[in-house]
């Protein structure tokens, strides 16, 4: 079975930067290279779950062209179900390759109709997502934060001094991470140390302590 990979895109200001980093390295294991605001992971984060991942592709279909994604989407049966195709704005092509908004709308139509089913863009069953990075086209479902935090973004008072809600959720990421590490490594060592508890002969500990109890016994 292969496995799986996502294109996640993040989003964060300047005096975040530092604190969306830290986020990733907590969650993906690393952080994007030159502050890059897309990485290709093999880890499943919920978008939502981060107040710095704007949106995610998990990742079906890729080529070297957009021709060939039009191909391998045509194996997308959907039969009565309908779908919507998004473009991602952020992407690596070089200036001179950036893509018009009319023909981002171009290339969203031409995946549609490759696509076997019905195209619905206020409420689909499907969502699917297509980016172009590093030389390549990448296409799969498509899923977006949704930004539930901003529901707290209200404090109880002006004058509150609480964090504020995009680094508490953020630093709630990092904390669980660590414990969950830690926890890990705590049972590794656990684990070890049983299996290597042993007489000083070298005998494992239950052979040992059983033999003792045998010359007692005698």
């Amino acid at each position: 079975m292969e496995e799986s990979v996502y294109i996640y895109e993040f989003a964060s200001n300047e005096e975040e930067r530092l604190l969306c980093r830290l986020e990733q390295r907590a969650l993906f294991g690393r952080d994007t290279e030159n502050g890059a605001n897309l990485m290709v992971s093999a880890v499943r984060i919920d978008p939502s779950r981060s107040p710095f991942i704007k949106e995610r592709i998990e990742v079906l279909y890729q080529g070297n062209s957009l021709e060939e994604v039009l191909l391998q989407v045509e194996a997308i049966k959907l039969a009565e179900a309908t779908f919507k195709v998004i473009f991602v704005k952020l992407n690596d092509l070089e200036a001179a390759d950036k893509i018009s908004y009319e023909d981002q709308r171009s290339i969203e139509r031409e995946l549609g109709i490759h696509i076997t089913g019905e195209a619905d863009v206020r409420n689909p069953d499907f969502v699917f997502g297509i980016v172009a990075l590093g030389g390549c086209w990448y296409f799969g479902n498509y899923l977006k934060n949704k930004a539930v935090w901003l529901l707290h973004m209200k404090k109880p008072r002006n004058y509150s001094i609480a964090l504020t809600t995009r680094l508490a959720r953020a630093a709630a990421n990092m904390t669980r991470t660590i414990a969950t590490a830690a926890h890990r490594k705590r049972g590794q060592q656990i684990s070890a140390s049983t299996a290597m508890r042993s007489s000083p002969a070298g005998v494992p500990l239950p052979l040992w302590t059983g033999a003792r109890h045998t010359r007692r016994s005698q």
